[in-house]
């Protein structure tokens, strides 16, 4: 018996070691010589139909089809059962395109299948991928589809996974085919039209249908309606729920318990009543909440603040009451009625935002408390606030700040030295205070500044030189790891309405990243610097669209994106995600004197420039008209002579422009685009002629005859009018409210409406 024994072990030994040596199987290698030729051929079919300009199906050639990039098959059939062709944004690569065969059907046993993030020019989404009958992951998210989502798709009944978001082309004639996915576990339709179905009531329950969702994704849909309790009462599985940026009411009784346990939930821009969902003390499992938008004006129950998330986000509601404290990493309570006292702040919370509410007081109490664990601070917003007080000098307790913003408050006294500790600091916004005195010197160890915003203060004394020392630069985040990082810059500097005096320092030309430079309004004087010319993020037309990046790559959210408020065209504009693009210069109202740099000219980037109401002589220069990005052009108010140069009639995205109050002279430039402009852009140069002025050229290229400059006689008539004009026009629509009570009430009830039609509600 044990010799039998024995041969036995040996001869399963041996039919283990051929069968090994057979199949060749190795742990996550596809087997050698499996490929099914039925299945090859159909992939070389699925080939020639596909637009690939960077080759990335370039080993689609060898006999192995399942060694071939983006394949994968069985180990031992050799059926294909994958095929991934996502576009990775982060590889050199570029995406697909063209038509999608129909050969794909003789891939029987294909069950994972992913076209997301590659372009097909608003292609239909096949038909036929409904007959690919063992799918369980389907991703055609981000691909470039258009039309209508094929009802074909229901017949995959036992997808797990569809992805068919992030699409503005597609739309869908009804849901019911979503209803055939009874396995389905994730589904995203992120962007898909769905106001065009035509049961568009029925939705909600042909969704709520599938018992087996964890994950739902209908956000921004064009969607609208009333969400019930009885449309969420099969979704018992539901973990991640996104629903926002639609038009959708959730109604369901006070105490109402959902069938599900949400790890995530999504309701932004959702009507949900002025009440806080008193359904959410149940989900106890919670990580992720965002009901910002959402109609809640009440307080925020005891219970709720000492729950633990991650991320809260109940921004731009009308939530009243104080905040006892805050335990979530991610926290944004912007545009709200919460009052003072202003709350402490754990050492885990990484990202706060309490910006637009009405906290007074001190910021003392909040952030000079020592805590014994490293706080984690990385982005603070209060402003829009009524603080007041001088700025805390405990800033070395929060060295991990990356971006803070303390603007529009009423906070007083200088900038404290300890705000010198904050290396990592990114962006410093205190625009709108009462802060005055020098810029003090431990300033200059934020050497990672990216956005510097100081304006509306009163500061005083000169521009320091080290502020030419924000460059870009390597560093070591950790010291001694080794990973080296780049810091680009300073890109935005605004000191706009101080008392900065004396000249402009020679050291800001260093700053190669700067792309934004507003020292306008203050009591600046001698010559505009002549290496301005050297800003090399000024020469460049084009820059990046993406908000300002900090050193920590995960420091990314929508409400932390960095803004600048700029004066352009006379106006007041807050650029955010378009930040990246602009590139400008305001040096006006203060004494700069001598002539316009040649050298200005070759900053072709420029989107404005503005150096109005200085005392600046001399020409334009000639080589102004290869400023083509230009959009705002001031240079009034100054004492600049000689002609307009012809080739500002070249500068086709010129769209503001303002040469009033010089001492120009000749013909204005032909050309549609500057002879566009009103005479008030002109006004105030008695010697200039041609049209859009009435003044026509004599031969010698001077107005006909003598005109009186009557420009600033309007103007001043224009300006004294408008007080009275205002005065008038405002008594003539409050009077009525004031002593009607009828007319009162209906105003506001007008304005209630007009304001929830505008927010728009979700789920």
């Amino acid at each position: 018996m044990e010799l039998y024994m024995r041969g036995l072990v040996v001869l399963l030994l041996y039919f283990l070691f051929t069968t090994v040596t057979k199949f060749g199987c190795c742990a996550g290698h596809s087997p050698k010589a499996l490929c099914r030729e039925k299945e090859r051929e159909a992939l070389l079919s699925f080939k020639r139909g596909i637009h690939d300009p960077s080759n990335r199906l370039s080993s689609w050639a060898s006999e192995e089809c399942c060694n071939w990039e983006g394949v994968r098959c069985h180990n031992t059939t050799g059926h294909v059962l994958k095929l991934n062709l996502r576009w990775d944004l982060s590889q050199d690569h570029g995406s697909l395109g063209g038509q999608i065969s129909s050969s794909l059907l003789d891939l029987k046993h294909l069950r994972y299948l992913d076209l997301s993030c590659n372009y097909f020019g608003f292609l239909n989404i096949p038909k036929f991928f409904g007959s690919l009958s063992n799918l369980r992951y389907l991703n055609i998210s981000s691909a470039g589809f258009g039309g209508v989502i094929p009802h074909q798709l229901g017949n995959l009944s036992k997808l797990h996974y569809l992805d068919i978001g992030n699409y503005d082309s597609l739309n869908v004639e009804d849901l019911e085919w979503i209803s055939g996915l009874t396995f389905l576990e994730f589904l995203d339709m992120t962007n898909v039209n769905l106001s065009k179905a035509s049961n568009w009531l029925q939705i909600p329950i042909s969704l709520g249908g599938i018992s087996s969702l964890r994950y739902l994704r209908i956000r921004e849909n064009f969607f609208e309606g009333i969400i019930s309790e009885k449309h969420l009462a099969n979704l018992t599985s539901l973990e991640k729920l996104d629903a926002s940026s639609n038009l959708l009411t959730l109604q369901v009784s006070s105490n109402w318990t959902p069938p599900f346990q949400l790890r995530a939930l999504d309701l932004g821009s959702c009507l949900l009543g002025p009440q806080f969902p008193a359904w959410l003390q149940t989900q106890k499992h919670l990580e992720d909440l965002n009901m910002s938008y959402a109609g809640i004006s009440s307080v925020i129950p005891a219970w709720f603040w000492t729950r633990f998330l991650s991320t809260v986000d109940l921004s731009h509601n009308q939530i009243i009451g104080s905040i006892p404290s805050l335990h979530s990493s991610y926290i944004y309570l912007g545009s709200n009625n919460f009052t003072d006292p202003l709350p402490p702040i754990s050492s885990d919370v990484a990202q706060l935002d309490l910006s637009n509410n009405l906290f007074r007081g001190s910021l003392s109490p909040m952030l000079c408390r020592r805590t014994k664990k490293v706080n984690l601070l990385e982005y603070l917003e209060i402003s829009g606030n009524l603080l007041s007080g001088e700025l805390p000098n405990c800033w070395m307790y929060w060295r991990e700040l990356i971006m803070l913003k303390l603007g529009n408050n009423n906070l007083t006294g200088h900038i404290p030295s300890s705000m010198g500790s904050l290396i990592w600091l990114g962006s410093l916004h205190l625009r709108n205070n009462h802060l005055s005195g020098n810029l003090p010197l431990p300033l200059k160890n934020c050497s990672s500044l990216m956005v510097l915003d100081l304006s509306k203060n009163e500061f005083t004394g000169t521009i320091p030189a080290w502020m030419g020392n924000f460059n870009g630069k390597f560093i070591e985040i950790f010291p001694g790891d080794g990973e080296i990082t780049y810091i680009p810059g300073l890109a935005v500097l605004v000191l706009h309405s101080n008392k900065f005096t004396g000249s402009i320092p020679l050291e800001l030309c260093h700053l190669d990243s700067l792309q934004i430079l507003d020292l306008g309004n203050n009591n600046l004087s001698g010559t505009i610097p002549r290496c301005f010319g050297n800003f090399s993020s000024m020469t460049k037309q084009s820059n990046s669209s993406s908000p300002f990046r900090f050193h920590n790559e995960d420091f990314i959210y929508s409400g932390s994106i960095d803004t600048a408020i700029l004066v352009m065209k006379g106006v007041e504009y807050e650029y955010d995600n378009t930040l990246g693009l602009l590139a400008g210069m305001d040096l006006s109202s203060n004494k700069l004197s001598g002539e316009i740099p040649e050298e200005l000219t070759d900053l072709h980037g420029l989107i404005f420039l503005n150096l109005s109401n200085n005392h600046l002589q001399g020409k334009i220069p000639v080589k102004i008209g290869a400023m083509t990005s230009l959009e705002s052009l001031d240079l009034s108010m100054n004492r600049l002579s000689g002609v307009i140069p012809q080739g500002m009639a070249n500068m086709s995205f010129l769209s503001s422009l303002n040469l009033s109050y010089n001492n120009l002279s000749g013909k204005i430039p032909s050309g549609t685009q500057i002879q566009g402009f009103s005479p008030l852009s002109f006004i105030g140069n008695p010697e200039l002629c041609g049209a859009p002025l009435t003044d026509d050229c004599g031969e010698d290229g001077k107005p006909k005859g003598p005109i009186p400059d009557n420009g600033w006689i309007d103007m001043k008539w224009f300006y004294l009018g408008m007080p009275w004009g205002f005065v008038v026009g405002f008594w003539a629509i409050l009077a009525p409210l004031a002593f009607n009570r009828a007319w009162r009430h209906a105003y506001f009830r007008l304005l209630d409406d007009v304001k929830y039609k505008l927010l728009g509600w979700c789920l």
